[in-house]
This record gives C-alpha cells, sequence and structure tokens, in this order.
C-alpha cells in the first residue's frame, strides 16, 4: 500500500483452529536457535478484546538484514481474525489516495520518532485519523487523540 516508513513486516500464520500456544513457542525456539534470532517478545493476545488487536498470539522478532535492524510482527491467528484483516487492510487499500497517503506517511514519520508508538498510538490510530475522521494535519490529529485521552 505505500505506507511504510521504518523496517517492518507483518506476516499472518492463519491456524485451522484456536492459535496454539505449545505450536507459538516451537517457531520461538527455531527463530532463536535455528534462524539466530536473539531478541524477540511474544505476546498471548487470544482473550484480547482490543480493536486494532487480533485474537492470536504474537510473536516479534528483531531480524538484522545487512547493518538494518527489522520489526517482524507474526500473528498465529484463525481463519475469522486472518477474514477480518484483510477486509481491514482492503477497506484502507481502497481509501487511499495520493493526498491522504502523504498525510498517512507524514504522521506515521512523526509518531515513529516518538516514543508513543506502540506505545498507546497504532497505526491503526493514524488510518482512522485520516481516512474516516478527514484529518489533514497535526493539530487535527492530536485533537482525535485527546479525544481518546490520549497526547503525542
Amino acid at each position: 500500500m505505500g505506507l511504510m516508513v521504518w523496517p517492518d513486516i507483518d506476516l499472518e500464520v492463519v491456524s485451522p483452529g484456536r492459535p496454539d500456544l505449545p505450536r507459538a513457542l516451537d517457531i520461538v525456539r527455531r527463530l532463536m536457535l535455528e534462524a539466530g534470532v536473539g531478541k524477540l517478545n511474544i505476546v498471548d493476545e487470544r482473550q484480547i478484546t482490543k480493536l486494532d488487536i487480533p485474537r492470536g498470539i504474537y510473536i516479534g522478532p528483531d531480524v538484522m538484514h545487512g547493518d538494518i535492524t527489522w520489526q517482524v510482527d507474526i500473528w498465529i491467528i484463525n481463519r475469522d481474525e486472518a477474514s477480518k484483516r484483510h477486509q481491514f487492510v482492503n477497506g484502507i487499500a481502497a481509501m487511499l489516495n495520493n493526498a491522504n497517503r502523504s498525510t498517512i506517511l507524514q504522521f506515521k514519520q512523526i509518531i515513529a520518532a516518538s516514543d508513543k508508538y506502540h506505545r498507546g498510538i497504532s497505526s491503526v490510530d493514524i488510518y482512522n485519523a485520516v481516512l474516516d475522521q478527514g484529518v489533514t494535519d497535526m493539530a487535527g490529529f492530536e485533537a482525535y487523540l485527546q479525544q481518546t485521552g490520549r497526547t503525542l
């Protein structure tokens, strides 16, 4: 979609049923022992009800490629969650134009330099503000955040 401003890759592993923690731990073991990943996060989000977080198991390894550290977001989710995520991404893609893409990228660059990204402000917030609420500048984004009790 042309919305990336930092080295980040999102992957989905679609499980036929409820994501299985022992299988997720096997992936973690392989990443660390066989692929040489030295740092990663794993979070069991199967019971979470936050709108912008899928129900599943998150594995977030940092992967070196050359001299760049890539954040890889691996979500182990069921088919229903995968369908919801695909609908969400397709909805974003359908609403993008040059102007709002530029605004989203500008906001992401500013927020990526802040310590708030992934700690209270996510890309989903930016997409909602720009695409759903018509926000076009940082003052508008800050007002959008204030409506939910957050600041930049």
